[in-house]
């Protein structure tokens, strides 16, 4: 017997959300969810995460593991994402000094004040 997720239709039903509209949205069929709503069977790994981002809310919370809907908000933590933390790395390689100039330069492009340097138009300034 497959796991039930009675989250699901819980959001379905506060949401009023019809099957269909579901199923359209994340690709699967109507009877799919008949079938996970029955205990016939459960979503697959894959589809799980195309009913959390429909619902807007994380897979733990869709399967029971947790009660807060919006845990799925704390995986987008700065510190999660590789990217972010190599940058992080090289800020404190800076001397104090540079590390103020870059902060001023990234608030400036944030805010836009900083023009759009020229495009290089092919021609050679001599």
């Amino acid at each position: 017997m497959a796991t039930k997720i009675p989250i699901l239709f819980e959001l379905m039903s506060q949401r009023k959300i019809k099957q269909k509209q579901l199923s359209d949205s994340i690709g699967v069929s109507e009877g799919n969810i008949s079938d996970w709503k029955s205990g016939r069977s459960s979503p697959s790994i894959e589809v799980l995460p195309k009913i959390a981002n429909f619902f807007d809310c994380s897979v733990d919370y869709l399967i029971g593991r947790t009660d807060n809907q919006q845990a799925h908000v704390q995986d987008n933590d700065l510190t999660n994402n590789h990217e972010y933390m190599e940058i992080a790395k090289l800020f404190q390689a800076l001397s104090p000094e540079d590390f103020d100039l870059v902060k001023r330069l990234i608030e400036q492009l944030v805010s836009k004040q900083i023009p759009p340097s020229p495009k290089n138009d092919g021609e050679t300034k001599t």
